[in-house]
């Protein structure tokens, strides 16, 4: 006789109630729940249901359902927020794995899973977290001897009502890096949209900066820009044009575009009113 999954797992959960355990704690797993068998008469059976991770864009929230000490652990820090050690969690997006900028904790008892890339409620999320054994970080409960959050290895659920409270009046770093130095600093808001920096160096022609994404994310972001010189090759508006030294000083008047290597030493000079060199 053959008896369904489902109905295997009622069994087990009323079997669960009614059994006693005559010494120590044993535990069952049953398809990455975990149900907790305690000393003596058995007081409950405790599932990893009270974690559900939620998404919506760039932010997984991990919803506990029930009481625990995320406030206490931000409190000990004395700001307003706890960054979790790298590698507590993982996410992967219809297979493929997706970048975790952080895992954050904040004051409010909230904690979340930041990604690079946008989760789409139509994919197939999953999420894996491993609750840190350190006590600066280690979830635990608090409405009971419960002991702390199990691990999680399972899906997370489209919520589009999932929106990061706490966080959106924190900043980063947007470093822009031009020609190898560090050319400027933002500070900026999660979620602003970015509007790439202006910069013009007479002479010379701007790459763009690479690397800028649309909007703020939730952590540091490193963009790079080059400069190149402006060359003769780039002035194609005139056929005769006039040259001046950097002082201002007019070395050459009217004279042809395919003529200005030929007559003109290597150097900076005006040409078009702008900055050009000569190799």
């Amino acid at each position: 006789m053959k008896i369904s999954k489902v109905l295997l797992f009622a069994m087990t959960l009323t079997m669960c109630f009614a059994m006693n355990v005559s010494a120590g704690n044993k535990v069952l797993k049953y398809n990455e729940q975990t149900i907790e068998f305690f000393s003596g008469n058995v007081r409950s059976c405790v599932q990893n249901t009270d974690l559900v991770p939620q998404y919506c864009g760039q932010v997984i929230l991990m919803e506990i359902g029930r009481k625990h000490n995320i406030s206490t652990l931000v409190a000990a820090t004395g700001k307003s927020r706890l960054i979790y050690p790298e590698g507590c969690a993982t996410v992967t997006a219809d297979g493929e794995e997706v970048f975790v900028a952080s895992v954050e904790a904040y004051a409010d008892g909230s904690l979340y899973i930041f990604t690079d890339d946008l989760l789409d409620e139509d994919m197939d999320v999953k999420v894996t977290f491993t609750n840190p054994i350190d006590t600066a970080y280690r979830i635990v409960y608090t409405d009971g001897d419960l002991g702390a959050l199990p691990d999680y290895n399972g899906p997370a659920y489209p919520n589009e009502n999932v929106e990061v409270n706490d966080a959106l009046g924190h900043y980063y770093r947007l470093i822009y890096m031009l020609d190898g130095v560090e050319y400027a600093v933002d500070w900026v808001g999660c979620g602003t949209e970015l509007v790439p920096k202006e910069v013009v160096k007479e002479g010379y022609i701007f790459s763009g900066w690479s690397g800028l994404p649309e909007f703020m994310p939730h952590h540091d972001v490193i963009v790079t820009g080059t400069f190149s010189a402006d060359g003769i090759d780039t002035i194609v508006t005139n056929q005769f044009v006039d040259v001046y030294d950097l002082q201002g000083v007019m070395v050459k008047r009217q004279i042809s575009v395919k003529n200005l290597k030929n007559e003109l030493g290597k150097g900076l000079y005006i040409i078009n009113g702008k900055m050009t060199i000569i190799w």
